[in-house]
C-alpha cells in the first residue's frame, strides 16, 4: 500500500482594514477568516471600500499559519466630485473656480472666470457733427463660463489623468471714458486634459493645460481683435489652470 502524506494546518488571514475575502475564487465573508487546509499556493482576493483591491496567488505554509497584509488606501475614485479655486495663466489671466465631478470615470465641470487684466487703451471714432468729432477711449476686462466633458483615467492610488473637450464664453464689457458702455462676446471650443494629485483625504493639487479656438465671434469682437493681441488671445491660445482642490 502507498500513502500520500499531505501538510495540513489551521491558516488565518488578515487585513487592515477588515476585507471581503475571495478564497480560489469563492466568497468567504470578511476578514479575520480562519480555515484548515494543506500548505500550498492559495488565490486570495481582499476588496475593502476606498482602498486597492489585493489579488495575488500566496503560498501558505504549515511553519508560517497566518498571513496578513495592509490594503493600500485608493485617493482616486471612479465616482466622486470635486470643487477648486486657482488661477488660469495664458492668453487670458483670471482667477477661477470649478465644480465638477465623476460618474464611473465620466468626467462633466463647469468653471467661472474672473478676468485679472485689462486691454490696451482703444479708440474709437466717434463721428459727430460739427466740432464734436472726436475719439472716444475705451478699455475692456473679460470673464468666462466653461463646460467640460472627459473620461478620467486613473493612475495608481492618487494620480489621475482627464483628457477633455469643453466651450468657452468669453463676455468681454468695456468702460467708456464719458460713462458708456461697450460690449462683446466670443465663444470658444477647447481641448485638453486635467492632471489630479491628492496629497492627503479630500485635498489636492490640480493642473488643466488646454488650447481655445473661436468659433463664434461678435462683430465687435472681430473688430477689437484686429486691434488688440490680448482681447484676440481671450478667444484663442494656450492656457494652463493650476491651484488646490477639494475632493468629495
Amino acid at each position: 500500500a502507498s500513502f500520500t502524506l499531505r501538510d495540513f494546518a489551521n491558516f488565518k488571514i488578515t487585513s487592515s482594514p477588515k476585507a471581503r475575502l475571495t478564497l480560489n475564487g469563492e466568497d468567504k465573508g470578511s476578514t479575520p477568516y480562519t480555515f484548515e487546509g494543506a500548505s500550498g499556493e492559495y488565490d486570495i482576493r481582499l476588496t475593502a471600500p476606498k482602498c486597492q483591491t489585493f489579488h495575488k496567488k500566496v503560498q501558505l505554509k504549515s511553519s508560517e499559519p497566518n498571513f496578513h497584509t495592509s490594503l493600500l488606501r485608493q485617493y482616486q475614485q471612479k465616482t466622486s466630485g470635486y470643487v477648486h479655486a486657482g488661477l488660469h495663466a495664458g492668453s487670458l489671466m483670471a482667477l477661477e473656480g470649478t465644480l465638477g465631478m465623476y460618474l464611473a470615470n465620466v468626467n462633466v465641470e463647469a468653471s467661472y472666470l474672473l478676468g485679472m487684466e485689462k486691454s490696451e487703451d482703444i479708440y474709437w471714432n466717434y463721428t459727430g457733427t460739427g466740432d464734436d468729432q472726436h475719439p472716444i477711449l475705451c478699455t475692456y476686462k473679460p470673464t468666462a463660463y466653461g463646460l467640460k466633458l472627459g473620461y478620467g483615467i486613473i493612475i495608481g492610488t492618487r494620480m489621475r489623468v482627464t483628457p477633455q473637450v469643453g466651450a468657452t464664453i468669453v463676455a468681454i464689457n468695456g468702460d467708456v471714458e464719458d460713462g458708456g458702455e461697450s460690449k462683446c462676446n466670443v465663444s470658444s471650443a477647447t481641448i485638453g486634459a486635467r492632471l489630479d494629485y491628492v496629497v492627503t483625504s479630500g485635498f489636492g493639487l490640480y493642473a488643466a493645460p488646454e488650447l481655445g479656438f473661436a468659433v463664434s465671434k461678435s462683430d465687435v469682437y472681430e473688430q477689437l481683435s484686429e486691434v488688440s493681441s490680448k482681447i484676440k488671445g481671450w478667444g484663442n491660445g494656450f492656457n494652463i489652470r493650476i491651484g488646490l482642490c477639494l475632493f468629495f
